[in-house]
């Protein structure tokens, strides 16, 4: 599937809030508080991507393909929707929702009816960003959705990166696994989390990322003790967190998943992968994260 072009970003403020949001790939580009930018701005030398929207799977998939009714069907790392042009069908001040639906480009790589509606709003509370995905369908329609916006790390000038962690209000430890060569196997370790923190350096990303397990929490707060700016990052619907970075670079992507990467050697029917949403026909699923500014 082509990259979607890029039109106008979309812009919206409220409570000294401001962010905009491409239409191609439904990308949240920027996230500025009382005129403080918390996201990663991009850099081909690195990352270039922002905040990718990651569906209807996550990671690498085994061949490059899934497999559905016996069939074999293109899948590109990530999902398709990162590469789709998406609609904007609200836009307000301080909110704006974007839809795809399926068409013929994408039953080439999956076959099924779909609806995948972002929401973006903010308010006092930060950013709200809701995907509702709908099967509008007469089978079960199966699907991932992660969400992978990379904020600053760190937050400020001047403050050592390796004084910043990630705290978890309801985790004194962790099931982690990394993923070998892009996919998942049997292997895991026990992290414990001092106080529930977890201290965060360029040396934890050496692997890859960091996959979290089931936390307990529902939010994670990131932020350094010397630093007055700190960010909340709340999810719905997210069994999983995945953090990862490239060592070297100035961002941390804290990612909230309902879905995994495929596990290695996976080659059954795609409705059958660990970790899927099967949504029955009619009926839609809502996963959902909130990033506030503390400081």
């Amino acid at each position: 599937m082509p990259a979607a072009q890029s039109p106008s970003l979309v812009h919206i403020a409220s409570h000294g809030y401001s962010a905009s949001v491409n239409p191609a790939g439904a990308e949240l580009m920027s996230l500025d508080h009382d005129g403080r930018p918390l996201l990663w701005p991009g850099d081909t030398n690195s990352w270039a991507e922002r905040a990718p929207v990651l569906f209807p799977t996550i990671g690498l998939v085994t061949g490059g393909e899934i497999r559905v009714g016996g069939r074999a069907y293109p899948m590109p790392p990530h999902g398709f929707a990162k590469r789709s042009l998406f609609t904007v069908t609200q836009r307000g001040p301080d909110r704006c929702s974007l839809t795809l639906e399926a068409t013929s480009s994408t039953r080439e790589h999956y076959p099924f009816a779909f609806g995948l509606r972002l929401d973006y709003s903010l308010d006092a509370a930060g950013l709200r960003m809701a995907a509702t995905i709908s099967n509008p369908g007469s089978q079960t329609l199966p699907a991932s959705f992660g969400f992978h916006p990379g904020f600053r790390w760190p937050l400020e000038p001047g403050v050592p990166k390796s004084s910043y962690t990630i705290a978890f209000a309801d985790d004194r430890r962790i099931t982690t696994k990394r993923p070998a060569q892009g996919f998942f196997t049997d292997e895991s370790t026990v992290v414990d989390l001092p106080n529930g923190h977890l201290a965060l350096n360029d040396d934890l990303f050496v692997g890859g990322g960091l996959f979290l397990v089931a936390p307990r929490s529902s939010e994670v707060r990131f932020g350094s003790p010397d630093g007055k700016l700190a960010l909340t990052v709340a999810y719905e619907n997210c069994p999983d967190v995945m953090v990862w970075m490239k060592p070297g670079a100035e961002f941390l992507c804290i990612e909230p998943w309902h879905g995994r990467p495929d596990p290695a050697g996976f080659k059954d029917d795609f409705s059958r992968k660990p970790g899927l949403a099967n949504i029955p026909p009619g009926e839609s699923i809502v996963v959902a994260m909130t990033v506030r500014a503390d400081g």
